[in-house]
C-alpha cells in the first residue's frame, strides 16, 4: 500500500501501527511518515525507526488525561491525536500541542452517508456549488498567501514539483525569493534544482527540530548548484531578508519542512482554525 500510495503521488503515509518496513520505505522516498502508536514504548519505538509524526490512537474523546500523562515525558516527539477528534473535543486536543488533529467517523458518518445516498439516487451537486466550495476550502501551509508571502509546506519532490507547477502557473512573471528551511533527511538531490527553478535568490532557515539541515549547510548546497543563497540566524531575520529582496512588487515564496511552514505561520500571526 505504501508503495502504491508513493506513485500515486501521496506526500505522507499514515498508518495504524507501526511497520519498520513501512517506515523504511516511506524515509526512502522521502516522504511523511505517521505511523500509528498507542503506549508510551510504542510511541518511543516509532520515533526511532524514523517517524517523523507519531499518530496515538486511539485516543477517546475523554482521553485527555492518558494523553497529557503520556506525552509529557516525549515532548520533543511531534504527535497527532485521532480516535476521540470531534467539534466538542477539538480545541482541547489542539491546546496539547500536536502538530496534526484527524478525525473520520466521529463527524462525517451522517454527512457521508447522506451523500452516498444521494449519489446512489442520481443527484448530482450544482457545479456552482461544487466550484463555491472549491473556492472557499483552505487547507493551511498549502499555496496560502498572506500578502506577497505564499506558504507551502513543500518537503519533498512531489511537493516541490507541485509547487513548480504553481508558480510557472500564475507567478512566473513576478520578482520571486524564496525562503526555506528543509530537514536534513528530507532534502532529495532533486529538490535543489527544483527550489533554483522557483526562485535564484534563496534565503535559508533552521527549521527549530533536533532534525533541521542547518541554514549554512543548505545555503552552500544551493550555491554549489548556481543559486544565490544566503542563511539566516532566525527565522524572523529570514522573512525580513526575504522580504526586503523581493520589494513591494515581488513575491516571497516560503517552502519546505512543515516545522518551518507552521513556524512561518505563527511568525506572520496567522490563525490556526
Amino acid at each position: 500500500f505504501a508503495e502504491a500510495a508513493y506513485e500515486a503521488g501521496a506526500e505522507f503515509i499514515v498508518a495504524p501501527n507501526t511497520d519498520p518496513a513501512v517506515i523504511a520505505y516511506t524515509k526512502s522516498k522521502g516522504l511523511l511518515s505517521i505511523p500509528g502508536a498507542y503506549t508510551p514504548t510504542e510511541i518511543m519505538n516509532a520515533y526511532g525507526l524514523g517517524a517523523d509524526v507519531v499518530k496515538i490512537f486511539p485516543i477517546l474523546p475523554d482521553g485527555e488525561a492518558y494523553l497529557k500523562n503520556v506525552i509529557s515525558p516525549l515532548s520533543h516527539i511531534p504527535f497527532m491525536v485521532t480516535g476521540g477528534i470531534n467539534p466538542d473535543t477539538i480545541e482541547k486536543f489542539l491546546a496539547m500541542g500536536p502538530v496534526a488533529v484527524a478525525a473520520g467517523a466521529t463527524i462525517a458518518t451522517r454527512e457521508l452517508a447522506l451523500a452516498e445516498e444521494r449519489r446512489r439516487q442520481g443527484y448530482v451537486s450544482p457545479e456552482e456549488a461544487v466550484r463555491k466550495g472549491l473556492a472557499e476550502a483552505v487547507w493551511p501551509a498549502r499555496l496560502e498567501w498572506s500578502g506577497n508571502v505564499l506558504i507551502d509546506g513543500a518537503h519533498n519532490p512531489q511537493g516541490v514539483a507541485a509547487l513548480v507547477d504553481y508558480v510557472d502557473a500564475y507567478i512566473a512573471g513576478k520578482r520571486r525569493v524564496l525562503l526555506s528551511g528543509v530537514l536534513a533527511d528530507k532534502l532529495q538531490p532533486e529538490m535543489l534544482g527544483q527550489m533554483m527553478h522557483i526562485a535564484r535568490d534563496i534565503v535559508t532557515v533552521t527549521p527549530d527540530t533536533p532534525r533541521a539541515l542547518s541554514a549554512e549547510e543548505y545555503a552552500a548546497a544551493l550555491n554549489a548548484c548556481g543559486a544565490r543563497a544566503a542563511a539566516a540566524s532566525t527565522l524572523a531575520e529570514g522573512l525580513q531578508m526575504a522580504l526586503d529582496l523581493a520589494g513591494e512588487d515581488g513575491v516571497v515564496i516560503a517552502a519546505g519542512s512543515l516545522y518551518f511552514a507552521g513556524a512561518l505561520r505563527t511568525e506572520l500571526a496567522l490563525e490556526w482554525k
